[in-house]
């Protein structure tokens, strides 16, 4: 059973890493074949050979799996919207199949219709549940296509992961009546959603609704953009999510609860309906979903239904989830939980000593050990990694385990039976959460340490020594070296990573010349990197619960490099789709230098530390110049539109040169190259790369504009199907009539220039380069 166990899960999780064309159709019938030649040289010629039989065995379990995860991804990708259905309006039968949520934008919700599974928006009045959860919609589709950064979270692969076929966009919709199948899957949804209703008017003036939320029914949606950085930062997040703390927490009050109420033998029972209905209350999230399998494996253990070994059911379990859903592997949550019980099971099988120890003790052990081996994950991962987690959560879980989360289930029971004793409880548990937040705020003022992949190896020694201490060590003392030793280690490799000391062993990265456009949708951001010199053009779009800074800019900054810092951050104008939380980038990375093109605009803070675009403004070093060419002066006309008054820029690097446009487009590009052609400056245009202003707009990126630049690549920063249609069909007209080759963020996903070894001027497309089967190309 356990080779069986084993192949299975190996078939599944590495066929998600393999090639496209390794997971499409024609990847089936070289399975079959592969498995049928396994059975018949299983069947004929080993059927005594002890260990050849188990090899045949794994690799047949393998395969199987293999093929079953590739005929369910197949299965999704072909009942996606694909992209010449992408703006075709369609009318859409169906039932809401998740808690509506409320956006600065409207209403959002899955929607689960004749199409498939929908991402559905629309700003119109917003649905009720009194209206029911069946509808007739007419929408816009659009292929499930999203922004693509290596170095930051694909969207793209979160929606893959939640068999999201589309998205669309909601012009008129009536409720219809629900049929009885419906009806019957809509049921838990619609329960969920006025439960919802119910803690919104009870938390009403309260800070912790969407905390409150996020612990009974497993919503993050309500939780305010502020808490969610706290939580963020201080490596808490999932505490306020449906994890596997809390359906073990749930589940074992009930297996305690069942025996003293003299139900000991029906535990069992009462304990798998208790999750079942739990996990329908959390909307069967996929972390509860993994949390009740692992929780009913355990119990099936300590029935005696399983034989007591604990790294077969932990196969089991893992077998299961991947059965169930075998895109599992594509939420980071998967592999974060999975590995966290594999360490645990790991340091109590071999650390005996460790179970003698009291709850506070092995709460600071085992968090320690965590802290340590999911380093090398969140690395992997590009994720922030904080010292400050620890603490936190040495002081979050118990508060959120032990009172937070028997509170808020208990109040929200209470709401149904008293009123006024439910009011009094979530009065008590918003307190209780504050001063938790309170607490776990104190972290924005720190600025995670980042591990990237070259230093992957450090952390993972460390763990080893640390593994192999526990499993060794025979008294307190022994340990308690040990842990000393990896703390002043830590300290002294943080310092050395937040000071950019070169130690013995770190090697000093050595950065190129190259400029990086990343992919930020409808919006702008701009790396640019040369003389050892770090500059940020723009900070891309931010929205109410989106920042571009946070999620694309920041994981693009500490990409590859051990210290990420900005020496000059440049704002072309105020626009938000431009400057989105660009005075969070200057408090985060304090750059020496910075340029606004609209200071007025500005942050007060960010305004004050800044100095004005205009024409002669430049930073040389070595053989790395970045000059501004307009505005020509600080003053300008009132009547002048935003777009008119953007930082240009051109970089100018050793053996290529890069001309950004910001949002200038119009009267506004007429009257820049009229200056620079009058002057006789005309050559100051010149550029190898042109970023094209306001996205490709139809005013921007002239024949005139492009007469003087003569570019090789013309670059349009615009989002996938956008509603502006950038970039607009004349201006890619224009570009090819100069014979410049034309690169669309949505098409081609974030894109680096450089200087290859052939010294030629190259550029790496990432979406284009991506062979992962949930990016489409």
């Amino acid at each position: 059973m356990q080779t069986s166990l084993v192949g299975f899960v190996l078939g599944a999780l590495v066929l998600h890493c393999m090639p496209r064309a390794l997971v499409s159709s024609a990847f089936f019938p070289q399975v079959l074949i592969g498995l049928i030649l396994i059975v018949v040289i299983f069947g004929l010629f080993l059927p005594r050979v002890r260990y050849l039989k188990h090899a045949v065995l794994l690799v047949l379990a393998a395969l199987l799996s293999a093929l079953y995860t590739a005929f369910v991804i197949q299965a999704h990708i072909q009942s996606q919207v694909t992209e010449p259905d992408t703006g075709q309006i369609k009318t859409v039968t169906g039932y809401i199949c998740s808690i509506p949520q409320l956006t600065q934008f409207g209403q959002s919700f899955h929607f689960c219709s004749t199409e498939g599974r929908l991402l559905a928006r629309h700003s119109m009045a917003p649905v009720r549940v009194e209206q029911g959860l069946c509808y007739s919609m007419m929408v816009r589709l659009k292929s499930p296509r999203s922004t693509y950064n290596p170095a930051s979270s694909s969207y793209e692969r979160y929606l893959f992961a939640k068999r999201l076929v589309g998205m669309a966009r909601i012009t008129s919709y009536e409720s219809v009546q629900c049929s009885l199948q419906e009806r019957g899957l809509s049921l838990i949804t619609q329960l969920r959603w006025i439960l919802a209703n119910k803690l919104d008017a009870a938390l009403d003036s309260m800070d912790s609704v969407g905390l409150v939320r996020a612990l009974v029914l497993g919503d993050r949606g309500a939780i305010t953009a502020d808490q969610n950085q706290a939580l963020t930062h201080s490596g808490t997040q999932h505490l306020l999510a449906i994890s596997g703390l809390h359906v073990g927490l749930v589940l074992w009050f009930v297996f305690f609860a069942a025996g003293k109420l003299g139900l000991k033998a029906y535990a069992p029972v009462i304990v798998v309906s208790a999750g079942l209905v739990y996990t329908a209350l959390v909307g069967f999230s996929p972390s509860a979903q993994r949390a009740l399998i692992m929780c009913l494996c355990a119990m099936a253990v300590f029935s005696g239904r399983l034989p007591s070994r604990l790294y077969l059911v932990y196969l089991l379990a893992l077998s299961l989830v991947l059965l169930l859903d075998p895109l599992a592997p594509l939420q980071l949550g998967f592999w974060f939980s999975f590995f966290a019980v594999a360490v645990l099971l790991l340091v109590y099988s071999n650390v005996p000593w460790l179970r003698q120890q009291g709850v506070l003790v092995n709460l600071f052990i085992l968090q320690c050990v965590l802290l340590l081996c999911m380093a090398p994950l969140q690395a992997h991962f590009s994720m922030p990694f904080s010292w400050f987690s620890l603490p936190a959560n040495l002081v979050a879980i118990p508060w959120v385990s032990i009172v937070a989360l028997p509170g808020a289930i208990f109040s929200t029971v209470l709401m149904f039976v008293s009123p006024d004793l439910a009011n009094f409880g979530f009065v008590c548990i918003d307190r209780v959460l504050n001063a938790l937040l309170a607490f776990l705020e104190s972290s924005l003022a720190l600025k995670p340490t980042v591990l990237v992949h070259l230093q992957w190896w450090h952390v993972v020694l460390v763990e080893c020594l640390l593994l192999n201490a526990l499993v060794l060590a025979q008294s307190r003392v022994l340990f308690t070296f040990v842990i000393a030793f990896v703390a002043v280690w830590l300290a002294t490799f943080f310092d050395a990573l937040e000071e950019g000391v070169t130690q013995e062993g770190v090697a000093q990265e050595v950065r190129q010349d190259r400029i990086r456009v990343l992919d930020v949708g409808q919006g702008l951001s701009v790396v640019i990197e040369g003389a050892e010199q770090t500059w940020v053009y723009d900070t891309g779009p931010s929205f109410e619960r989106y920042s571009s800074a946070k999620s694309t800019l920041m994981p693009a900054l500490y990409e590859g490099s051990r210290v990420a810092r900005i020496d000059g951050l440049i704002v072309s104008h105020g626009d938000g789709d431009h400057a989105g939380d660009a005075s969070w980038v200057y408090g985060h990375f304090e750059p020496a230098t910075v340029w606004l093109g609209e200071p007025e605009r500005a942050n007060t803070h960010l305004a004050s530390q800044a100095s004005q675009c205009v024409r002669g403004m430049n930073s040389r070093r070595a053989m790395f110049n970045i000059e501004v060419l307009w505005p020509l002066d600080e003053e300008q006309d009132p009547s002048v539109s935003s777009n008119q008054r953007s930082c240009v820029v051109r970089v100018q690097f050793q053996k290529f040169s890069v001309l950004v446009m910001g949002d200038l487009e119009g009267q506004g590009e007429a009257e820049f190259v009229r200056w620079y052609r009058n002057r006789g400056r005309a050559e100051m245009l010149k550029a190898e790369v042109l970023i094209a202003g306001h996205h490709g707009a139809k005013k921007a990126t002239s024949s005139a504009l492009l007469k003087f630049v003569r570019p090789e690549y013309v670059v349009f920063s615009s989002g996938f199907a956008n509603r502006f249609r950038h970039p607009a069909e004349p201006v890619l007209d224009r570009v090819a009539r100069f014979d410049a080759r034309a690169l669309v963020t949505a098409v081609s996903g974030g894109m680096e220039f450089f200087i290859n070894e052939q010294g030629v001027l190259d550029v790496d497309e990432t979406r284009m380069a991506s062979d992962r089967y949930w990016i489409r190309p």
